[in-house]
């Protein structure tokens, strides 16, 4: 599963489109904000099946519980899209990256030395340097 032909330049409208976008544990919380890169960037939402159905911490914890923690569940996304694990300082643009934050386990993706993700304001970023794990995009 191969990333569009225009995936750089639609990686950069995605960012300018999110970066007032504030966190939602509904609709803009880390994986579906990474999911909806993956849908731009190759066609297709991993999670297209659990949207609308959780609106609180609680119920994404739940979730996550039941599928091995946020790391094992996009771990397993990856894996099945034939998307390889990667060192973290290896990460490319586009690329989907686990960091762990003072609030936990996040999920972002990688704009070359930075991690951007949703924050409480809208997009936020670390540096790569404080990811943990990193999977290639298509």
């Amino acid at each position: 599963m191969a990333r569009i032909n225009n995936w750089p330049a639609a990686l950069n409208q995605f960012l300018r489109d999110k970066a007032q976008v504030p966190f939602d544990w509904a609709a803009n919380n880390c994986a579906f904000w990474c999911c909806d890169w993956l849908l731009v960037a190759v066609g297709v939402d991993p999670v297209a099946k659990l949207r609308g159905r959780y609106r609180t911490a609680r119920a994404l914890a739940g979730l996550l519980k039941r599928r091995g923690g946020l790391a094992a569940m996009a771990a397993g996304i990856c894996r099945r899209r034939g998307w390889a694990e990667v060192p973290v300082l290896k990460a490319q643009r586009g690329d989907v990256v686990l960091v762990t934050t003072a609030l936990g386990e996040t999920l972002g993706v990688c704009t070359g030395r930075e991690i951007a993700g949703p924050g409480k304001d809208g997009l936020i970023t670390v540096p790569l340097a404080q990811g943990q794990r990193a999977w290639r995009v298509g």
